[in-house]
């Protein structure tokens, strides 16, 4: 009920355009193959012809598979990733609703992709974006070469960097992560990247290491921002596109190397601030609790951060602070992943948290979602960070004003 809601009021937005999308005939193929009706749909969106964008994934859906479908989108949404977070991660999670609803549905699901993909780069920035944001990321936008640079210098070829990784990398996993994790500046990190690739961690292996010391680093934070999940998003995004038939090895290494570089990633510089963990001596004070009794525990320090009223505070939303009760949610969190405790019952029990949530454009589910992928799909040792920061994140966004969904929904689900 809640998502209905929500997605009712963006559909309804008059800024959104066409309530019903057009229909078009594909682009004539006129015998072309295939490499060639990519390399056209490629180029109307890098020329910004959206109607010829649109025609021309038409023509591909019929010819091509989704990874290279994707490829054909990728030379624009990494480019231009410096710019805003969401140019790969709409591309990447809308193939993904294709895999998860059915590729038959692929027409309506990716028109509006390609269609976004096609619109000038900073479309509606101004007024979203504060100024020094925008000029950053036009720089780097504009700097793209950097990226290029890195691959080149560090000798990234397919060759020399493997796919797939394994037990032996942990080691050089772990130290790759703990050096992101500690990194004064977040931009730095596509070099620590390809550094290591350079020495020969594999791609899967810079994606661990990108979620373990990505989720440090979302620790580190004392923002109470609730729109700041794409450290994680954009880590689980950039494992599905490591592992996607069809990617170059080239888009595959600079999303690795971009990572850092997204708007929504590298703004958080000056907000590391805080310890990953608490100190050993403020754990051994604590209580000793069975599972039952600290998930309620938990669940209670979750639900009991002061409220957020979106519509009466007094600074930008990006500049929200956590309140200091959120260090007894990340204790108490801290405490069931040292105990071993299963993560499931958690990851429900927050997952039934933020279905309360309406005023993060459904932020608040994303975050859960790609925590609890990069929680199964990382190293057991690296569990614990996504556990803590799929709690942490539910802290800051229960309690944000105003309601009207679920106080309705509620009360028609208890009659």
């Amino acid at each position: 009920m809640q998502v209905a809601a929500l997605a009712n009021t963006f559909i309804h937005d008059p800024r959104m355009g066409p309530v019903a999308t057009v229909a078009l005939t594909p682009a004539e193929t006129d015998g072309r193959d295939k490499s060639e009706i990519l390399a056209d749909l490629s180029s109307a969106i890098a020329r910004r012809w959206s109607l010829e964008a649109e025609r021309g994934l038409l023509a591909a859906l019929d010819v091509a598979e989704p990874g290279e479908i994707l490829e054909a989108l990728l030379p624009v949404a990494l480019r231009r990733n410096q710019l805003d977070d969401h140019y790969l991660l709409y591309p990447i999670y809308a193939f993904r609703a294709c895999d998860s609803l059915g590729w038959e549905w692929a027409e309506a699901i990716l028109r509006p992709v390609v269609r976004y993909l096609a619109r000038h780069p900073l479309t509606d920035a101004v007024g979203e974006v504060r100024l020094p944001n925008i000029l950053e990321g036009t720089r780097l936008y504009h700097d793209f070469q950097a990226l290029e640079d890195l691959i080149e210098a560090h000798g990234l070829t397919e060759d020399r960097v493997p796919i797939r990784t394994s037990e032996s990398e942990l080691p050089a996993v772990e130290t790759l992560a703990e050096r992101i994790a500690a990194v004064p500046d977040i931009r730095e990190i596509g070099g620590l990247v390809a550094e290591a690739m350079g020495e020969g961690l594999s791609l899967e292996g810079a994606v661990d290491a990108l979620s373990y010391g990505g989720g440090m680093l979302y620790l580190r934070c004392h923002s109470g921002n609730p729109f700041e999940v794409h450290i994680h998003t954009g880590v689980s995004a950039r494992r599905y596109l490591v592992g996607l038939d069809g990617i170059s090895f080239r888009s595959r290494a600079i999303a690795l190397l971009n990572w850092c570089l997204g708007l929504e990633v590298r703004y958080l510089t000056p907000k590391l601030t805080l310890p990953i963990k608490a100190e050993a001596t403020c754990m051994a004070a604590l209580p000793e609790r069975n599972q039952e009794d600290l998930l309620a525990a938990l669940i209670a320090s979750i639900e009991g951060q002061p409220p957020v009223d979106l519509e009466a505070i007094t600074v930008a939303v990006d500049d929200l602070i956590a309140p200091d009760s959120l260090a007894e949610t990340l204790i108490l969190a801290q405490q069931y992943a040292e105990a071993g405790y299963d993560a499931e019952p958690l990851f429900l029990a927050l997952a039934e948290l933020v279905c309360r949530d309406e005023q993060t454009e459904m932020h608040a589910y994303k975050l859960q979602q790609a925590a609890w992928e990069e929680y199964h799909a990382v190293p057991p040792a690296f569990r614990w960070v996504h556990l803590m920061a799929a709690a942490r994140h539910a802290a800051c966004v229960v309690n944000m004003l105003p309601k009207t969904v679920w106080p309705r929904a509620a009360g028609l689900l208890t009659r």
